[in-house]
């Protein structure tokens, strides 16, 4: 029994493995892998709740402010697997990637403290975030079709874009990660020059929180969220293993 434990195990890793290894496939799945880097340009919305039990000046007020990301960058990375071809050059794709974000927030804050007082406060910090949009595409081109005679290609997408992010600021401490999940919508367009290369945006439809925590101490109580309002990440890719595409004409196409 044990070494039938490791037999199917070793097939396991075979099978996964084969695409890989095989010549007569190679590059296999890697044929539609891209990675590139990302600038990203959102903006969130800050929300302070005070409420504050100080001797004859109790304190319950709400602030908003409005953030924006200033020098934010990410890699990605992903792929796509065809489903149907659609026409002459196109087709339906599901795509899956995978999104690393780094946002850097900056801005003041206006809050009370115990001596009701108002103060304002430098807000800096960073959101991490990972996220793995995954959808249909509709597909035209070179990169619809795998193949270099095609010279240009473009894409059309929409679908789910789960998000897992981490946040932490300079007058804040164990903040929890938080998960959201919004639909978005993508567009590509691309050139094939040896290898394709591609310019990528996908926004965000909807609210991502990045940040949501509750600090109690004996003056009361201070909840702080940050949500994301817009979400845009423009990127350029490159799908280093294109050149092994084949190329259709004519004679091997009719």
């Amino acid at each position: 029994m044990k070494y039938s434990y490791k037999l199917l195990f070793a097939v396991i890793v075979m099978v996964i493995l084969n695409p890989f290894t095989s010549s007569a496939r190679f590059p296999g799945i890697l044929q539609r892998y891209q990675l590139g880097y990302s600038f990203v340009f959102n903006s969130a919305e800050y929300k302070v709740k005070q409420k504050l039990s100080i001797p004859g000046f109790p304190i319950d007020t709400n602030y908003k402010y409005d953030m924006s990301t200033s020098g934010s960058f990410g890699i990605t990375m992903g792929t796509y697997v065809p489903i149907t071809r659609l026409g002459k050059k196109s087709s339906l794709a599901w795509s899956i990637d995978l999104l690393y974000n780094m946002m850097l927030w900056d801005t003041k804050l206006k809050a009370y403290d115990l001596g009701g007082h108002i103060n304002e406060l430098p807000f800096s910090g960073a959101t991490v975030q990972m996220a793995l949009p995954t959808g249909l595409d509709f597909k035209f081109g070179c990169d619809a079709l795998s193949t270099k005679n095609i010279r240009f290609c473009a894409t059309l997408g929409a679908g789910a874009l789960p998000s897992y992010s981490i946040t932490t600021l300079d007058q804040l401490n164990d903040i929890d990660p938080q998960f959201g999940i919004a639909p978005y919508a993508k567009f590509e367009v691309g050139v094939f020059g040896g290898i394709c290369m591609k310019l990528r945006a996908i926004y965000a439809v909807g609210s991502l929180s990045y940040m949501d925590q509750t600090v109690k101490n004996s003056g009361g109580e201070t909840r702080s969220q940050l949500n994301g309002t817009s979400n845009l990440t423009i990127s350029l890719l490159v799908m280093p293993f294109s050149w092994t595409w084949s190329r259709e004409e004519w004679w091997n196409t009719y």
